[in-house]
């Protein structure tokens, strides 16, 4: 204040702020004289008493931010604040401001009880799938509108305030004259597990004609690969799946492919397709979007039931291998124990990552060199030499002829120092294979003397290596066994044991 505005006056009175006893309110002096008083903690009336006294009481702003104990720069940033948006420009935003507006919130809610995907609601408000659910997580979902309230709201002529809400909170592009719904959503519609299944948007339709945008194009290289291997054929007579007409819904193969499709982007579970785009990922397997999760589970769950997955992965190995044979004849064998928490009871088995047994399955699986797996089995668990015999003879079986085991022709098993067992070698040696693996802590001392040889590796690199060259026999294998002993600075680093006596040892 000034002289003027308090004649009589003759100098200002000083202006002070000071806060209650108890620390809950604050109070703004001008001599004497009571300004005003607020809420401590109340940072928008405070803002609001700094415009007052430096807009009508033409105090100078550096008196009012020695008084509050802020600086000269912020008094000004709030006055200009003020009069850029008035009172509304002084109301603080804590944190990150929302990334829905109300609107758009309650569109959210209201998808979300139709039962759209939390990926979809959030590819249509344009964030991200985890903030949609957190946000359904604290407001809940709005229940979808029955048919009788639906049709009784269009019978009745309404307003249409909620349509013309519903396309304000919808993204530019998304919002038409029949709703707010972009036409693809109605179209395709999404998958989810609520709502009937007759419910229009539930239907994945076939993509007829015309070009659709997908993020996953790129995957689109994997059906290269399925129509070399005659996939549409093997899983038709692997699976029993029928074929729908043009336009229907869609068929098995479809739910098929969109599953092949779904692994391939990196769902390791069907839930976990709630993570994709449905309309792209539908697009891949040409439909308009993926299956709804209840139709798409239990028409899966009706395939599986249907068909012998042993023979299935038999039938696609011989397929591949018919179209791009193996480079080399060596295979890779391992198995492992799958651990299954179900209710159905399972045998115990060991369980080499706990050090103890485990309810669970044991597979067997051998691939080739460039890691397609070729055979497979699977069954209670047991030793390798009990489940071995079955993937080989399964891998038999999926070779070409002139790669079969024969007089001529005996292709290499390859293990890891855990198979390092007589009874599993001579499982192999009686398939007509050879075996090579690494031997098993404590190393055998060898009796000859190590020799040294320059070696030239992929990409003309050169190394020298030694090593010793010797015959030795094994508890529970009939024949003689080839052990190959690599030695660094004039020590045992490796040993291998192989059933293949005429190799080069160096190679």
């Amino acid at each position: 204040m000034n002289a003027e505005q308090l004649p009589g006056m003759p100098h200002p009175w000083p202006l002070r702020v000071t806060r209650t006893g108890d620390g809950r309110a604050v109070a703004v002096h001008a001599g004497p004289i009571l300004l005003s008083a607020f809420r401590a903690g109340d940072m928008e009336m405070r803002d609001l008493t700094i415009c007052a006294l430096t807009e009508g009481s033409r105090f100078q702003g550096k008196a009012v931010a020695a008084a509050f104990g802020i600086q000269p720069s912020q008094v000004s940033r709030i006055r200009s604040r003020y009069r850029e948006h008035g009172a509304r420009g002084l109301v603080h935003q804590m944190g990150r401001p929302p990334l829905l507006s109300p609107a758009q919130l309650r569109q959210a809610r209201t998808w979300a009880g139709q039962g759209l995907p939390h990926a979809e609601i959030g590819r249509k408000l344009g964030v991200s799938r985890s903030r949609i659910s957190e946000l359904l997580k604290q407001h809940g979902v709005l229940p979808a509108p029955s048919p009788l309230s639906g049709a009784a709201g269009a019978g009745s002529g309404g307003t249409g305030a909620d349509d013309e809400q519903a396309g304000a909170g919808a993204p530019a592009g998304t919002a038409d004259h029949d709703g707010g719904q972009d036409p693809g959503a109605r179209a395709a519609g999404a998958g989810g597990d609520a709502g009937g299944e007759g419910a229009g948007w539930r239907v994945a339709a076939r993509i007829e004609t015309g070009t659709v945008a997908c993020r996953y194009a790129g995957a689109m290289l994997v059906h290269a690969f399925t129509d070399r291997i005659g996939a549409r054929g093997l899983l038709r007579a692997g699976t029993g799946a029928s074929a729908a007409g043009a336009g229907a819904p869609a068929d098995d193969l479809g739910i098929l492919v969109c599953t092949q499709m779904s692994f391939t982007l990196g769902a390791l579970t069907l839930e976990q397709t709630k993570h994709l785009t449905g309309a792209d990922a539908g697009a891949l397997a040409g439909l308009t979007r993926l299956p709804s999760l209840r139709t798409w589970r239990q028409r899966l769950g009706e395939l599986a039931d249907g068909c012998d997955p042993l023979a299935l992965q038999r039938r696609l190995a011989s397929q591949m291998l018919a179209i791009e044979p193996a480079e080399s004849q060596v295979y890779l064998a391992d198995d492992h124990l799958a651990e299954y928490t179900g209710h159905q009871s399972v045998a115990l088995g060991r369980n080499p990552r706990r050090g103890k047994p485990t309810k669970g399955h044991d597979d067997t699986c051998i691939c080739d060199l460039a890691g397609r797996a070729i055979a497979f089995t699977t069954g209670e668990p047991s030793a390798l030499c009990t489940t071995l015999p079955g993937a080989l003879a399964a891998l038999t079986d999926a070779l070409p002829a002139g790669a079969r085991p024969g007089q001529d022709t005996r292709p290499l098993i390859v293990f890891d120092r855990g198979a390092a067992f007589g009874s599993t070698f001579t499982e192999v040696d009686a398939a007509g294979y050879d075996w090579l693996t690494w031997r098993r802590a404590p190393l055998a001392a060898t009796t000859l003397l190590p020799i040294a040889q320059t070696i030239t590796l992929r990409g003309g690199r050169v190394r020298q290596v030694a090593w010793t060259d010797e015959q030795i026999t094994l508890k529970d294998y009939a024949k003689p066994v080839r052990q190959l002993t690599l030695f660094e600075h004039g020590k045992m680093v490796a040993q291998a044991i192989s059933g293949r006596l005429d190799a080069c040892p160096a190679c």
